[in-house]
């Protein structure tokens, strides 16, 4: 059991020199690897901006989404205050047509009350004598 801990240490010992240590490269080979490398940057720059430019667009879409939507609802508003106004105005003339009838009712009746009394009722008592 001994034996066999100690190999495998020594095994991944020799793995972790063997990734942190590359082997030396000639002048071609640092850069065949410098063009991966930057290749790869490049890449990932790309695909940070095409992600970047997604996020925007979906952002521009929400808003322009929720401004046609809250333009929607202020039409709708705006409709329903016109259609109130206009219907008020259109019964406006027939309350104000009552009113006035029942006005011209009460000064009649407090006429014909006031007509149906006995001459002097109405008059105060210093006013008789």
């Amino acid at each position: 059991g001994k034996a066999t801990a100690t190999g495998n240490a020594a095994t991944s010992k020799a793995k972790a020199k063997a990734k942190a240590a590359p082997a030396p490269l000639d002048k071609k080979g640092e850069k065949e690897q410098a063009a991966r490398v930057h290749a790869a940057e490049v890449l990932r720059i790309r695909d940070k901006k095409l992600e970047d430019d997604k996020k925007k667009a979906a952002v521009h879409h929400a808003r322009l989404s929720r401004e046609l939507t809250d333009e929607a609802e202020q039409k709708v508003r705006m409709e329903q205050r016109v259609k109130r106004d206009d219907t008020f105005a259109m019964l406006e003339e027939s309350r104000r047509e009552a009113s006035v009838e029942r006005e011209q009712m009460r000064n009649e009746a407090c006429t014909q009350k006031v007509r149906m009394l006995p001459t002097g009722v109405d008059l105060p008592m210093h006013l008789l004598f």
